[in-house]
């Protein structure tokens, strides 16, 4: 595993060293001559990505800032020690088999869709749901394929059951914001990513808070597919920086809703602590996750589980965690 993660790295951090380049001097002001010699050097000291370097501010900060940061080549090594604590960490990935382990903190109605699913039970599924479901990939990420589908549109739940005879989905129930959330995107569930480590004694330490905004019509609220980030002061659950899009977009306004969200206060910010931890010890061997939690009016839910939870948007407010995982594993 190591040598594969570490050999794709490596050709990834190579790329766009140009783009990059002239990012920072628009930023910045740099000559882009400067900022290459200095992400090669990044590259070979620290592991880093042009993307890290970007990201995470490199071209502004010092040799002991840097080294705090958990880049890609460290992080696919992290990978590889959770992949030896951690023996079934490939079926955690596997959205049904998550959502099997996970069952207790899982209440939404949900049905796996594959080769042997009769179309029968698709319909017979949203009738029981208003008519309407939330369709993933199992093994899918950061969004894609993620969408609704309708008891109505016939065209696509046929679509649906012919790419099941070669790709798992499941079929979810709706699950619906409380007031505060849904109104910053109506169109996406917008969800908390919290960011658990449990160090090798077993405690279970909270590393960061972030809302998770979705933009516009996507239907979705991941980073990755266009999302905005809010940074949670996990002290007082008030978001404390503007918000950020994986392309480093700043937002003192949602850009959907215009809500200002500097001061938004997350709701019950002790009863969320509480649940993560309770997650976070179902299987402990999980030692770094990010866990997407929906606030609800009834109740919090888990969405998903990250295993490991990624390393851009974990860091992408100021704070790097590589010492702090390092020390603790």
């Amino acid at each position: 595993m190591r040598k594969i993660n570490i050999r794709y790295a490596w050709n990834k951090i190579f790329g766009n060293l140009l783009s990059t380049a002239e990012n920072i001097e628009v930023v910045c002001g740099r000559k882009k001559a400067a900022s290459i010699v200095d992400m090669l050097w990044c590259t070979l000291r620290y592991g880093a990505h042009t993307k890290d370097y970007f990201m995470f501010e490199f071209y502004k900060k010092n040799g002991w800032e840097r080294n705090s940061y958990l880049t890609i080549i460290r992080y696919f090594r992290l990978v590889d020690m959770l992949n030896k604590a951690l023996p079934q960490r490939s079926k955690l990935e596997n959205k049904a088999f998550q959502h099997e382990m996970f069952h207790d903190f899982i209440r939404r109605d949900w049905m796996l869709l594959n080769k042997d699913t009769p179309s029968k039970k698709v319909y017979e599924f949203l009738e029981q749901h208003g008519g309407v479901g939330i369709v993933k990939p199992v093994n899918g990420e950061q969004g894609h394929g993620v969408g609704k589908v309708n008891k109505n549109e016939n065209v696509k739940i046929d679509t649906l059951i012919r790419e099941a005879h070669t790709n798992d989905f499941i079929i979810e129930e709706l699950l619906v914001n409380i007031d505060e959330l849904a109104v910053l995107n109506p169109s996406s569930l917008n969800t908390i990513r919290v960011y658990t480590l449990t160090d090798k004694i077993g405690n279970v330490h909270i590393l960061e808070m972030m809302l998770r905004v979705g933009n516009g019509d996507a239907g979705v609220d991941n980073w990755g597919s266009g999302g905005v980030g809010y940074h949670i002061d996990k002290e007082s659950g008030i978001i404390d920086q503007y918000g950020l899009d994986k392309k480093s977009g700043k937002y003192l306004r949602h850009p959907s809703s215009g809500t200002v969200m500097l001061g938004f206060r997350i709701p019950p910010l002790q009863e969320l602590l509480e649940y993560v931890n309770k997650l976070a010890k179902v299987e402990p061997r999980a030692r770094f996750v990010g866990w997407d939690i929906a606030v609800l009016p009834d109740r919090f839910e888990l969405v998903e589980m990250n295993c490991p939870g990624g390393h851009d948007f974990l860091q992408a407010f100021g704070k790097g965690y590589y010492r702090v995982i390092k020390s603790n594993w």
